[in-house]
């Protein structure tokens, strides 16, 4: 039954006046009643099939809107290359890994980086159903230093996309690997890297240090959350700082993938660094 009221609202946002309040539909709605905790589909998603759990926001986006970061894969298309290497951090349940793999072909290479469970469960089967060979998966967190840590998802959030290294009560903890990317790629030295996305709430400077290396030997495009207030302690400031110093220049993203020096969408948090 909720699958089918699911179907109804997806029709729905087709219209653009119910399509622009989506966000105050799910926190009105839809987040409040828990309409649709439990409720899976699989849907074709830009020719991949998704396995999505409608509870999730970012699954919610993806089933009722048809997009997810739209603009972001726009930069993806028209910025990676066949035949290109590309870090996917902090890949959730796969889109970008999706997209990349496509992109890079048969020449390409795709690693991705997840290392909460749930995600990366499904970002496992999203490779598998859709046949992706160039893609390795690595259920593993990204730092400043090889270790391990402990990983906090607070499921009030329905956001499987908030998990945070942060102490969060009464949340479902997990203890993970991390490692460094310099670290991680002493493994492949044969690899160059053209291309990384990062995209991990809140730790983007601590997961820089443990690139530099890579940033100073390859300068691949760097397409990064910043988020204000860094959950390692570091500002937006400092990790646009750290990228300057390297002589990256930072691009503004509009809502059709292009790219700007100057802000276009103030509400966008990611950007393209590029040399």
């Amino acid at each position: 039954m909720r699958i089918l009221l699911a179907k109804i609202f997806k029709q729905a946002f087709k219209l653009q006046f119910f399509r622009k309040r989506f966000y105050g539909i799910h926190q009105r709605i839809f987040k409040p009643y828990k309409l649709f905790k439990g409720v899976k589909c699989s849907i074709d998603y830009n020719g991949f099939t998704l396995d999505l759990k409608l509870d999730d926001w970012i699954q919610e986006n993806i089933f009722f809107l048809g997009e997810y970061e739209k603009a972001e894969l726009g930069v993806l298309e028209n910025h990676l290359k066949p035949g290109d290497t590309f870090l996917d951090l902090g890949a959730n349940l796969g889109v970008f890994t999706l997209h990349a793999s496509r992109i890079v072909g048969i020449n390409g290479k795709v690693i991705s980086f997840e290392p909460f469970l749930t995600n990366y469960k499904a970002l496992k089967k999203h490779a598998e159903v859709n046949h992706l060979t160039n893609v390795k998966i690595e259920k593993l967190a990204v730092g400043s230093e090889s270790g391990r840590i402990t990983l906090y998802h607070d499921e009030s959030e329905d956001n499987l996309g908030m998990v945070t290294a942060n102490y969060v009560e009464n949340a479902v903890k997990e203890e993970v690997e991390v490692v460094s990317i310099d670290d991680y790629l002493l493994r492949a030295p044969s690899l160059t890297i053209n291309f990384i996305k990062i995209d991990i709430e809140g730790f983007e400077y601590s997961t820089l240090l443990g690139l530099e290396q890579t940033l100073r030997k390859f300068y691949p495009k760097i397409l990064i959350e910043i988020l204000e207030g860094e959950d390692d302690g570091a500002s937006k400031e400092k990790v646009e700082g750290f990228l300057t110093d390297l002589g990256y220049k930072k691009n503004f993203i509009s809502d059709e993938g292009k790219l700007s020096e100057s802000p276009i969408c103030l509400d966008r948090k990611n950007y393209l660094f590029s040399v």
